[in-house]
């Protein structure tokens, strides 16, 4: 035993692991912020898709007649598929003596109806 006495005890070392966590801390704090920004910002939308969305939400009752024949020209041909060509320059057609005169007369229910079905099965 007089041999062991030179043999100091064994010291603990501690590890400080705080940087570690604040690390990985701060590593999660910027996935997080990025998440939020990248689901909070603004789509941009085509024109097809503004003007899908302002013929949908187009008001028959208050529009004038020439103003509703001019909007649903210009907006429809924005978002125009090449299926339904003919069928819109039908309806096109028939809105044009509403659009060039100074005084018209009221928009037929029948083609009312005919601009309503469209844009809501084409649109």
């Amino acid at each position: 035993m007089n041999e062991l006495k030179d043999i100091k005890a064994i010291e603990s070392i501690s590890i400080d692991f705080s940087a570690y966590f604040i690390f990985i801390a701060l590593c999660i704090l910027c996935i997080v912020v990025l998440i939020i920004f990248l689901k909070t910002r603004k789509k941009r939308l085509t024109k097809s898709q503004k003007a899908s969305r302002y013929l949908k939400a187009l008001d028959f009752d208050t529009y004038d007649d020439k103003t509703l024949a001019y909007n649903f020209t210009i907006y429809g041909h924005e978002c125009l598929q090449s299926h339904y060509e003919d069928e819109f320059l039908k309806i096109i057609r028939q809105l044009e003596q509403y659009k060039y005169k100074k005084d018209i007369q009221k928009i037929d229910s029948e083609l009312i109806e005919e601009m309503k079905d469209y844009i809501k099965v084409r649109v």
